[in-house]
């Protein structure tokens, strides 16, 4: 889970050691990839209909010390019923976000996903 998430529903997945998503084995990726089915698991069980994945890695091909693989997912509101934007003026204008659950009880949500 983020410590301090900026989005809904907010849960990253990390890959030690790897760097570049190019390189990634395809074991390792399915882990990756499972505990994106994971979470989106969940998201239904929520009856979260709506949400943002992006995968963070170095450019192909190049290394990074600094850097790993990063899945990031966050639920989309705006979307779930009302059918409005999702996107709030404080995340343009402020480069602010609006979090509506503790993180903490997100996460203890989810670990009955990992268990």
């Amino acid at each position: 889970m983020a410590y301090s998430p900026i989005g809904s529903d907010e849960v990253w997945g990390t890959m030690i050691n790897r760097t570049d998503l190019a390189t990634v084995p395809k074991e390792a990726l399915s882990n990756l990839t499972d505990g994106l089915s994971r979470i989106l698991k969940c998201y239904d069980v929520l009856e979260l209909r709506s949400f943002n994945v992006v995968i963070f890695s170095s450019p192909f091909g190049g290394d990074s010390r600094y850097g790993s693989v990063v899945l990031k997912v966050t639920s989309r509101y705006g979307f779930q019923s009302q059918n409005v934007n999702d996107v709030w003026g404080l995340r343009y204008f402020l480069d602010e976000s609006e979090i509506f659950d503790a993180p903490e009880d997100v996460a203890t949500e989810m670990r009955k996903y990992f268990a």
